[in-house]
């Protein structure tokens, strides 16, 4: 098989992988343009039609406006935990929807190693080459380290397949 029958074989659509996060599940995401707005959009979007509770985001340095930091209705649903509060997470911090992790950024990958315990991570990757590969986006600040802690990942890609890295399963959203 190929990588553009494996990736055809594997591809979801991110509302099947916002249906695939269960109520009380932590979840994580890297810096910048690795942040999956679209599967972080479909989660919010199931949880404010009630299909989730209790989930909790570890974010650093937010670029998207991710709704779990602008509404606070989704507080008790969707709820972020912030690394570095960027401007969008500030108000939630201040508003008490949200949490800010106070740290030293060289020290993240080690906090979190120690830490945290993620069921998921989400990560946005750069298109799959020919032999099945991606790099981990523009950001890899703590990737590994949450890689290392999620029980399983949610990609978002252009070009993406399953792919098994030590314990987490990548899960192909195009």
């Amino acid at each position: 098989m190929n990588f553009q029958e494996l990736y055809a074989e594997k591809k979801l659509p991110v509302e099947e992988l916002a249906a695939s996060v269960e109520s009380g599940w932590v979840l994580g995401i890297d810096t910048g343009a690795s942040q999956p707005d679209g599967i972080m959009q479909a989660i919010c979007k199931r949880a404010a039609e009630g299909g989730l509770k209790g989930v909790q985001v570890h974010t650093m340095m937010d670029v998207y406006p991710f709704a779990f930091y602008a509404d606070n209705t989704l507080d008790g649903k969707v709820n972020g935990l912030s690394w570095f509060s960027s401007a969008g997470a500030r108000k939630a911090v201040a508003g008490g929807y949200a949490s800010y992790i106070p740290n030293y950024y060289r020290d993240d990958p080690t906090l979190i190693r120690e830490n945290v315990s993620l069921d998921a991570f989400c990560i946005s990757v750069s298109p799959m080459d020919k032999h099945g590969y991606f790099s981990l986006a523009t950001a890899c600040s703590y990737s590994e380290a949450m890689i290392e802690k999620a029980k399983e990942s949610l990609l978002k890609s252009m070009i993406s397949s399953l792919v098994l890295s030590g314990t987490a399963s990548f899960i192909s959203a195009g």
